[in-house]
């Protein structure tokens, strides 16, 4: 009862914030009536859809694998997808333009029943954290099985979740859910906390580590360096707000011995891109922008305005610094470069993921910014040390190999049910 009254109450703030939001993002005030559950893509096919869920584009580029591997292995099951941010959902139409695509209602319970009435899915899975009590609720009253994928809780969400939505909503939208991939033990038993039945969790580990790597990535990646020329080149990904000056003034003192050295500087929202540019300004540097020029040409910086492009960079650059970590968001996905060869770098903030942080610095590919090292200090370290350079991103692609087959694990549990009755 507490989170009902509580979602009912905050549901004018977030419209106003999207609306708000949708001043710099027009997305951000369309797709209104899917908030409510109408208004959804009409079916081509008679046939029950999968539904898969993801929060954000984060979440979606982990799950490309699974989302690639699904649309081979079952054809003939038509998918709809929903993401609870615009920029998700078109980061979905990207991957699987044959599926149905959508905002999530906002977590009401008229309008999250309304939602699933209307879709009638076959099952629904649920990736990394989104859990929204009403949507399981409304699939567990209607019978739609949900499996979830790639799971993960922080600590600290265990005991406000309990608080937030009490024993008796946390159970009614449990009933529906078959099986629980989760990504670490540690995941595995904050599940159970909240009431997830010991029998139904499984530590299958992250879909992250599964990358779907294109195949002429390595070649596009070798191209566009090699229009950059010989510079030390180091990309500072998903950087947020109070990041950028960070990174900037990194930067000045990095080529203060590198007088040619390049920063690409990707934020992890480009709607942020002016904020970003006044950043750039101020601090008297010289940018392209990558939706204006396929090539950083002579500029001390190269600003990523766009999606989708970040492996692209990742594989390109000679060392990587992860934002979201030098302020307290919670750090960003680390695999991604790691699996690519990139020495990673991160910031104190890394919540989100914590387990692979500590096990990519314990293999050695990864460097934390703390009182001692700086960031510019860390990109220098690598920078300095081709050797050391080199080891860090072996070691890093040698723990993201060995840690891969998340996707086949899940592929298992998630098999009964679209092969089952539609």
């Amino acid at each position: 009862m507490r989170y009902r009254l509580l979602i009912y109450l905050l549901t004018p703030l977030a419209l106003a914030f999207m609306w708000w939001r949708g001043r710099k993002e027009p997305a951000w005030r369309e797709g209104w009536a899917q908030r409510w559950g109408r208004n959804l893509p009409q079916a081509d096919a008679q046939q029950a859809p999968l539904w898969i869920h993801a929060a954000s584009v984060g979440e979606v580029n982990s799950a490309a694998s699974l989302l690639a591997e699904v649309q081979q292995r079952w054809p003939h099951c038509p998918l709809y997808l929903t993401a609870f941010t615009p920029t998700g959902v078109a980061r979905l139409r990207t991957l699987v333009p044959a599926a149905r695509v959508s905002l999530l209602p906002l977590d009401l319970p008229g309008a999250m029943a309304r939602f699933v009435n209307t879709l009638k899915p076959r099952a629904l899975v649920v990736l990394e954290t989104e859990c929204w009590p009403h949507m399981l609720e409304a699939c567990a009253r209607r019978n739609v099985p949900v499996i979830w994928l790639s799971g993960r809780l922080r600590a600290s969400s265990v005991s406000g979740m309990h608080k937030l939505f009490g024993q008796t909503l946390l159970h009614r939208a449990f009933a529906g859910i078959q099986a629980w991939g989760v990504q670490s033990a540690d995941d595995a038993e904050r599940f159970k906390a909240l009431g997830a039945p010991d029998e139904r969790v499984q530590v299958t580990g992250s879909l992250k580590f599964d990358l779907n790597i294109a195949s002429d990535l390595t070649e596009r990646a070798r191209q566009w360096r090699d229009c950059a020329g010989e510079r030390p080149l180091w990309l500072a990904a998903s950087t947020h707000a109070g990041e950028e000056e960070l990174v900037v003034e990194a930067h000045q003192a990095v080529r203060a011995v590198y007088p040619d050295a390049l920063l690409v500087l990707a934020p992890r929202h480009p709607r942020r891109r002016a904020e970003v540019e006044a950043v750039l300004q101020g601090a008297g540097q010289d940018w392209r922008l990558r939706s204006e020029s396929a090539t950083p040409e002579a500029a001390s910086v190269y600003l990523v305005d766009t999606l989708g492009e970040l492996m692209l960079f990742y594989a390109a650059c000679d060392v990587a610094f992860v934002g979201g970590s030098l302020v307290p968001v919670g750090g960003h996905n680390l695999l991604e470069p790691a699996a690519l060869g990139a020495p990673v770098i991160t910031g104190a903030y890394v919540d989100s993921c914590a387990d692979v942080a500590a096990a990519l610095e314990q293999e050695g590919a990864l460097l934390r910014v703390n009182a001692e090292q700086t960031l510019a200090a860390r990109v220098l370290q690598c920078l300095d040390d081709e050797p050391a350079l080199q080891r860090m991103g072996h070691a890093g692609q040698a723990f993201a190999r060995r840690n891969r087959g998340a996707l086949a694990r899940s592929l298992e549990l998630l098999a009964p049910l679209v092969d089952g009755p539609s």
